[in-house]
C-alpha cells in the first residue's frame, strides 16, 4: 500500500559508468545492496531508493526516514553522516565500497524535509474466532440410556432416574422453577457432562456398586454419578 508521510530526505549524487541500458536488476539489487550497508539505511526506519537517469547512469539516492522515527533516534545522524562520508571520498574509493564503477560524486549531500510517497506493510485483517463446537444432544450430554415421552428432542433440562441399572430420562415440563419428582434428579447443559469417573470404575465397578445397592455411600457417588442417578 502507497501513503505519504512526512521525512527528513537524506540526498546524494554520483555517476556510474557504463550505459543505462545495461544496468540491469541485478546491477541495481547489488548497488542498493552496497549502499544500505555503507550508510546504515535500513528499513523499516530508513526508506533507500535509487533513481537512476541516463547520461552514462546518474544515480540519485535518497535515504527517506519517517519524521516520527527522525525525531526519536539517531537514525538521521547517523545516515547523515555516512553519506557524507561517501561524498568525500575519490571516485577510485567509492567504486571499491560500492562494487561499482564511479566516474564523479557530488561533495553536496542534502538533508531536507519533504512529504514523500513510501509503501507500508498492508495491516493483517483481525482474526476471527472459531465458532464454538456444537452441543451434543442433551439426551447424549446426560448419558440416557433409555429416553421416554420424547425426551430425546428436549434441549433445556430432562429429568434422569435410575431404574434397574439403566438411565432413563423423561421431559421436565413447567418452566424455570419445574423440579423433577420420584426420585429422579434434573440434567442440562449448565451442568457438566454426567459420566462416571474414566478407568476401571466406568467399566466395572459402577455398575457392580448399583446392584448391591452401595449408590448411597459418599465415595460410589463420587466416581459413579451416572450410574447412581446422581446428575
Amino acid at each position: 500500500m502507497i501513503a505519504t508521510v512526512d521525512a527528513r530526505v537524506v540526498e546524494m549524487h554520483f555517476t556510474v559508468g557504463g550505459d543505462i541500458a545495461d544496468f540491469g536488476d541485478k546491477e541495481y539489487a547489488n548497488l542498493e545492496s552496497a549502499m544500505r550497508e555503507q550508510t546504515g539505511c535500513q528499513e523499516p526506519t530508513c526508506i533507500l531508493k535509487l533513481i537512476l537517469t541516463a547520461g552514462s547512469v546518474d544515480v540519485t539516492a535518497e535515504m527517506i526516514i519517517p519524521s516520527a522515527i527522525a525525531e526519536g533516534s539517531a537514525i538521521l545522524s547517523h545516515v547523515l553522516t555516512a553519506a557524507q562520508n561517501l561524498a568525500t571520498q575519490p571516485p577510485a574509493a567509492l567504486s571499491a565500497v560500492l562494487s561499482v564503477t564511479i566516474e564523479s560524486v557530488s561533495p553536496t549531500v542534502a538533508s531536507t524535509s519533504k512529504s514523500v510517497p513510501v509503501v507500508v506493510p498492508v495491516p493483517a485483517p483481525p482474526s476471527i474466532p472459531s465458532p464454538s463446537p456444537p452441543h451434543p444432544p442433551l439426551h447424549e450430554h446426560c448419558a440416557c440410556d433409555t429416553t421416554v415421552n420424547g425426551a430425546e428432542n428436549m434441549h433445556d433440562a430432562i429429568c434422569v432416574k435410575v431404574t434397574a441399572g439403566q438411565r432413563v430420562c423423561y421431559p421436565l415440563f413447567g418452566g424455570p422453577h419445574a423440579s423433577c419428582e420420584g426420585g429422579a434428579s434434573q440434567c442440562s447443559f449448565s451442568a457438566p457432562p454426567c459420566q462416571d469417573t474414566l478407568g476401571k470404575w466406568a467399566r466395572r465397578k459402577c455398575a457392580k456398586k448399583a446392584r448391591k445397592n452401595k449408590c448411597r455411600k459418599r465415595k460410589v457417588q463420587r466416581h459413579c454419578p451416572a450410574t447412581c442417578g446422581q446428575c
